[in-house]
């Protein structure tokens, strides 16, 4: 089944601000959907009645945007970050093989907030392109390449964010039988352990609850839940995505992340607002 890559920046910086050997907080109340059909058009969902098949397709140049924001405080100390990047993506077919070629450029990044190590690296994808390389009609991936301007000697850390950047609007592995009503997809994701970072996990699945407009293009709906689990502490998770029928890209998705966790030894509330958008 396909994956829904829309935590993969948020993991590692969330294991980032945990720390190590806190006491387990496993208790996370649940967190209210939040209301897609505002911004659906016409505010509709209606049941898929047969299979939607959705295949990886050409595009033209479209913009994109992605927010994310989010804070806490703890021991009396504010935990604040915020990101905005923009830019354009367009994908067409390759002249040999059955390959598509999705381009994300990444045009301009703003970054504020006291965890300093985070801004920098948002900082470092800003004028990086990223070609992903996808099998059609339906996957999987079968090559990313960034390019970064001006070239940098130790490029490893924008390399590799720029990467789970423009990942996370490809849904990677389409079903070949479509997707149906009430369909329930287990997920699970991981982050593994760096010499930076902590390593930090996510369980949950998406349902598939409709189909709709977005922007006057056909989308599918889908509600996802879990829990992200970082040294024995667990935060949740409730968001919603559409996913462009003509494409095979996530053209929407809104996240929130809310729990208990330790900073430096310190409790704090944390509370995360996710954003990923393409304006085709």
């Amino acid at each position: 089944m396909y994956r829904i890559r829309f935590l993969l920046l948020l993991l590692p910086f969330l294991a980032g601000c945990a720390t190590r050997h806190a006491a387990p907080n496993l208790a996370t109340a649940p967190i209210p959907a939040l209301s897609y059909a505002a911004v659906l058009d016409g505010g509709t969902v209606t049941p898929i009645e047969s299979p939607i098949i959705v295949k990886y397709a050409p595009y033209p140049t479209a913009s994109f945007e992605r927010l994310e924001r989010g804070g806490g405080t703890g021991g009396g100390e504010t935990i604040s970050f915020s990101e905005r990047t923009t830019g354009t993506t367009f994908a067409e077919r390759e002249a040999t093989g059955d390959l598509i070629s999705v381009t994300f450029a990444i045009q301009n990044v703003t970054a504020t907030g006291n965890l300093s190590d985070e801004v920098r690296e948002s900082l470092s994808i800003k004028a990086a392109k990223v070609v992903l390389l996808v099998s059609e009609p339906y996957g999987p991936l079968r090559n990313v390449n960034v390019f970064l301007s001006p070239p940098s000697a130790d490029s490893t850390k924008p390399t590799a964010k720029a990467k789970e950047f423009a990942r996370a609007f490809l849904a990677e592995d389409l079903p070949e039988a479509g997707l149906h009503q009430a369909d329930t997809i287990p997920y699970h994701e991981t982050s593994p352990a760096t010499e930076a970072e902590r390593a930090s996990s996510f369980d949950g699945k998406a349902v598939v609850i409709g189909k709709g407009t977005y922007r006057g293009r056909p989308v599918v709906v889908l509600d996802m839940t879990g829990v992200i689990t970082m040294d024995e502490q667990a935060l949740g998770f409730h968001s919603y995505i559409f996913l462009d029928t003509a494409t095979g890209i996530w053209c929407h998705k809104e996240g929130v992340v809310q729990g208990n966790v330790s900073v430096d030894g310190k409790a704090a509330q944390l509370s995360f607002h996710l954003i990923d958008d393409v304006r085709f």
